[in-house]
């Protein structure tokens, strides 16, 4: 099956094509902005939904293609997510 006949794509696979990290798209999975299919560990994303979210006039189904990414919109009143990590006692370089 070649990308044209796709319907999901899993998030690593989508970041490559979308030109966006991973982590951003386990977040719109994680936060429910964007719809997936859960299969065991995998997460798939239905193309038709990206394209949706990418482009909100277009049909539902229509499949994205190849190519450059709409940016992202942001609310600018939203405070930017720190990445708090947490070191055990007596970890890394103790002695």
């Amino acid at each position: 099956m070649n990308d044209d006949d796709d319907l999901a794509a899993s998030v690593p696979d989508l970041a490559k094509r979308l030109k966006v990290s991973k982590s951003h798209l386990y977040d719109l999975v994680r936060t429910q902005q964007i719809p997936s299919i859960h299969l065991g560990r995998r997460i798939l994303i239905p193309l038709p939904a990206v394209t949706q979210l990418l482009n909100p006039a277009c049909p539902a189904d229509s499949v994205i293609s190849p190519g450059p990414a709409a940016p992202a919109a942001t609310d600018e009143t939203e405070a930017p997510k720190r990445r708090v990590i947490h070191r055990r006692p007596g970890g890394h370089g103790a002695k």
